[in-house]
């Protein structure tokens, strides 16, 4: 029976999750906190680690509650801001870091997910990114899953599980997940 083993959201788009035990649902079909805010060039292009190899090196952490966004080098001095209020502060900061203009964007009412047309919740399977990192010397689970940035992931089933739940446009695929019947 497949169970949800971990619910993440990633505040700061592209860089580390948060581990939550539930998450609202939001109006846009995404996960409250998830990727609300993004970090963008002087072009309004996404800095992500598609786009930018020193995003890896970036360690953030970010308490809902509070606001409290804490970011930095992994092997360095990190620096802790309120968000939104310093987000001028955050993005100075990260521009020093990135050795080029930063700013700092936030959609609180459905973050900025990769796909606008179908955003929601992202589904793994812990068995898909345990196979996914076999693949890639120097790659575990846990770094296939910084690379991918799941929202759900499922125990108690086989690899490439997830990709059960697509279907045809406008098709419903249901499934159920610890007793709980669900719809993808």
């Amino acid at each position: 029976m497949p169970e949800l083993a971990r619910v993440l959201v990633y505040p700061v788009k592209s860089l580390d999750p948060l581990a939550l035990d539930a998450a609202e649902v939001l109006d846009a079909g995404g996960l409250s906190h998830d990727r609300e805010y993004a970090l963008v060039d002087a072009d309004g292009e996404y800095v992500n680690a598609k786009r930018e190899r020193a995003v890896h090196g970036l360690a953030s952490d970010f308490d809902p509650d509070s606001g409290a966004w804490t970011v930095g080098p992994r092997d360095g001095a990190r620096e802790t801001f309120r968000l939104p209020d310093e987000r001028d502060a955050a993005a100075e900061f990260l521009s020093a870091y990135f050795g080029y203009e930063v700013g700092i964007e936030r959609d609180a009412s459905g973050g900025f997910p990769d796909d606008t047309h179908l955003s929601g919740p992202t589904v793994v399977a812990e068995a898909t990114l345990d196979a996914t990192a076999e693949w890639f010397d120097g790659v575990d689970a846990a770094g296939m899953c910084r690379r991918l940035r799941p929202n759900l992931v499922v125990s108690g089933v086989e690899p490439f599980w997830e990709d059960r739940l697509y279907g045809d446009a406008g098709e419903v695929v249901p499934f159920e997940i610890g007793g709980r019947a669900s719809r993808a």
